[in-house]
């Protein structure tokens, strides 16, 4: 008996010993760059190699989703879903044995789209453009973007995209925005990344070297000139008019430096305050002004004008053109003024942008272990199921509002089912199979 309790001791001491001289991995690191996320750690000492593993953090380790053999301290794998979390662990393996295993958790982050620019800006819109990062996948992912003029706090959201740009309008010209777009993930989305882009403004100036006005009267405002270097002044002049008025009494002449050549003129009001001239804000004109005589005439106010404080135009050019409120390179001269109509509406302009988005798909039972059942509202174009690590496992077009797909052969693990609608957006769930 004694003999065969010191042989048993015999033996436990050898193999702690043999397990001993195969230290565990120590100081567990995981990055993610570019789509790739890279895993390191201290090498042990005798190890002729290392096995690492990866499961989803709510799985146990009985069947983990990656068992890859390495022969260095470090190891990377390409596409893992981006926003999941998972847990790995690494042992070494010793001439004499094998360690025990070191365990880490990581989570890959859903990454930031890059370089955000505006294009096509104009008076009222632009085009919203940047690049996804490295790994984007459509099918599991989307943007969410959204502006707002510098200075709101509240944002107008242009809603989902899969593409990389988007177009905005209703602007008001000469005005700056934020812009932010942000990539949306299975489990979060990834920070908002923000921009600016400045709209054109309704600039408006002659060539006066021979054509310009010399006198305006409106109201309140009288006012004589030469040429304005430029073709174009901002008097910061104001004259209340009352809003259904129609016999303003105002008046113009021109001026020239030489033989005289036939001009016209025209008169804009910026009811809707949108920084533009538009043809629907003509308060007078187009009317000729043919010498330098005093021209005389009435402007009428509206009866729905807004009440409030509102740029007005004043151009004149020579004959040939058709003038329009943010032209320039014209022979003639531009004057701006502004007018606050009383008694009129008090109803601010509105515009918004918001989109609701409404949740129509349905899958059940979850967690699934045969037949999984899928609800639509209406009928979409593509189904299509990913695994973790972004590979597609199941595609099916369909018209249908119900589908159902047997998944019992399928591994046991978490996936994402993409609806894809026909007018093109999508929405996604998340099951799993056990």
């Amino acid at each position: 008996m004694k003999n065969t309790l010191l042989c048993i001791l015999f033996v436990l001491g050898v193999t702690a010993n043999v397990y001993s001289q195969c230290a565990a991995p120590v100081n567990l690191q995981a990055s993610y760059a570019n789509n790739v996320t890279s895993f390191t750690w201290n090498a042990v000492n005798g190890a002729t190699g290392y096995v690492l593993e990866a499961k989803q953090s709510s799985y146990p380790w009985a069947y983990p989703e990656v068992i890859d053999t390495v022969t260095t301290n470090s190891h990377s794998l390409t596409g893992i879903m981006h926003s999941l979390s998972f847990d790995w662990r690494v042992k070494a393996i010793c001439l004499n044995g094998v360690s025990s295993y070191t365990t880490a958790s990581y989570v890959v982050p859903c990454p930031v789209p890059s370089g955000l620019n505006a294009g096509n800006v104009t008076m009222t819109g632009a085009t919203l453009n940047w690049t996804p990062a490295a790994g984007y996948n459509t099918y599991v992912s989307d943007f969410v973007v959204a502006y707002r003029a510098q200075g709101s706090i509240t944002w107008i959201s242009l809603g989902h995209t899969s593409a990389s740009s988007k177009t905005v309008s209703n602007l008001q010209a000469n005005t700056t925005y934020e812009w932010c777009v942000n990539q949306t993930c299975p489990y979060f989305n990834s920070a908002p990344v923000i921009s600016t882009f400045t709209t054109a403004g309704c600039n408006s100036a002659g060539n006066n070297t021979r054509d310009w006005i010399s006198l305006f009267k409106l109201g309140s405002i009288s006012r004589t000139s030469n040429a304005e270097n430029g073709g174009y002044v901002q008097t910061n002049m104001n004259t209340s008019l009352a809003a259904g008025s129609s016999r303003n009494s105002a008046q113009i002449r021109a001026g020239n430096s030489g033989a005289f050549n036939n001009k016209q003129f025209k008169i804009y009001i910026d009811y809707n305050d949108n920084s533009i001239y538009e043809e629907t804000e003509v308060a007078y004109g187009p009317a000729a002004a043919n010498n330098t005589k005093t021209i005389k005439f009435k402007v009428a106010i509206p009866n729905n004008a807004r009440s409030g404080t509102h740029g007005m135009r004043v151009i004149m050019a020579r004959n040939g053109v058709s003038i329009t409120g943010c032209m320039s390179g014209f022979y003639g001269e531009t004057e701006d003024y502004s007018v606050t109509i009383t008694g009129g509406s008090n109803k601010a302009l509105a515009i918004t942008n918001e989109i609701a988005e409404d949740k129509k798909l349905i899958v059940y039972p979850n967690p699934v272990a045969d037949n999984l059942n899928i609800d639509m509202t209406e009928g979409v174009v593509v189904i299509a199921v990913y695994d973790m690590m972004g590979k597609q496992v199941f595609q099916q077009q369909t018209k249908e509002n119900k589908l159902q797909v047997n998944v019992a052969g399928w591994p046991a693990t978490q996936y994402v089912l993409i609806a894809t609608y026909e007018d093109g957006h999508k929405e996604q769930a998340r099951f799993v199979k056990y």
